[in-house]
């Protein structure tokens, strides 16, 4: 898996596929044990990003911000919606 730590501006970036923008990825073999900031947005990919342009198939959100995440995605993104069709989004890491 490749994990990537992101802001609201670097997501915009992702799912605008915006290749402007140059991102570290990290691989990872499980997932982060440790919540996001109440800035941040954890996005994990299955497979390598940087040799395509798919869509994290997970997306870790700060605990208890589900409603606020999908309404921002819904108004900003109004392609990807729901955004739970294109990607899976939790707010809590077990």
């Amino acid at each position: 898996m490749w994990f990537l730590r992101v802001s609201r501006q670097g997501f915009i970036d992702i799912l605008s596929r915006n290749r402007q923008r140059s991102f570290r990825y990290e691989r990872i073999n499980t997932l982060p044990q440790h919540q996001p900031a109440p800035d941040e947005i954890f996005a994990i990919w299955q497979v390598n990003p940087d040799n395509t342009t798919i869509l994290p198939s997970l997306v870790i959100i700060p605990s208890g911000q589900t409603t606020n995440f999908i309404a921002w995605t819904s108004t900003y993104f109004p392609n990807f919606r729901p955004i739970t069709a294109y990607v899976r989004v939790i707010d809590e890491v077990v």
